[in-house]
């Protein structure tokens, strides 16, 4: 799953939707979303594409400037498995 966040922040700030810096930085499980620059707008703007990408459903509210992408990454497999396991 942290590939899949990466390779969407990488993807995001190749077409101008996150900061440009983000393009080819070396991104890290312990990244906050603070430390990668990311306002709340980007913060939603990347929560917005993951849900749509995974098909995974999650509050926001669980989103701070000081999440890592490892527990993003967590909190996204937590959503998906529930949403497969809902489905069965």
């Amino acid at each position: 799953m942290f590939d899949v966040i990466c390779q969407t922040i990488h993807r995001l700030s190749t077409q101008g939707i996150l900061p440009a810096h983000l393009n080819g930085y070396p991104l890290k499980a312990s990244d906050t979303l603070l430390d990668l620059g990311l306002d709340s707008m980007g913060q939603l703007t990347l929560l917005s594409e993951l849900r749509g990408q995974l098909s995974a459903d999650f509050s926001a509210s669980l989103i701070d400037a000081m999440t890592t992408l490892q527990e993003l990454a967590q909190l996204l497999e937590h959503a998906s498995t529930f949403e497969l396991s809902a489905a069965v």
